[in-house]
């Protein structure tokens, strides 16, 4: 299960194809760390990275429910149509500046 976890995060973060977890290292890894486990589908993969997706939407919502409601909202977008990254900056009342990506 962690292991399911921790692939979907590097997918996720990475931009992976799915087909990754089929890689034979992937697959060697897998069972050196857990010989009895079965190995893992692409479909389980999408679904783990589904659910991944959602719950960092719900942390990024509450998260922005606790920051001031002025901030900065840059964009990082790179020539692949999949791959970008936002970054809000504000300053917090103490006046320190802080950043979040997302």
């Amino acid at each position: 299960e962690k292991f399911r976890e921790k692939i979907s995060t590097v997918i996720f973060k990475h931009g992976y194809p799915l087909s990754f977890v089929k890689h034979e290292g992937v697959v060697e890894l897998h069972c050196f760390l857990n010989f009895s486990a079965k190995e893992i589908s692409r479909n389980t993969t999408k679904s783990d990275i589904l659910k991944l997706y959602r719950k960092e939407k719900e942390n990024l919502k509450c998260y922005s429910q606790s920051i001031p409601r002025k901030f900065c909202l840059t964009s990082d977008l790179w020539t692949s149509i999949t791959h970008g990254i936002f970054t809000a900056h504000y300053i917090t009342k103490s006046w320190k500046i802080q950043k979040k990506k997302c």
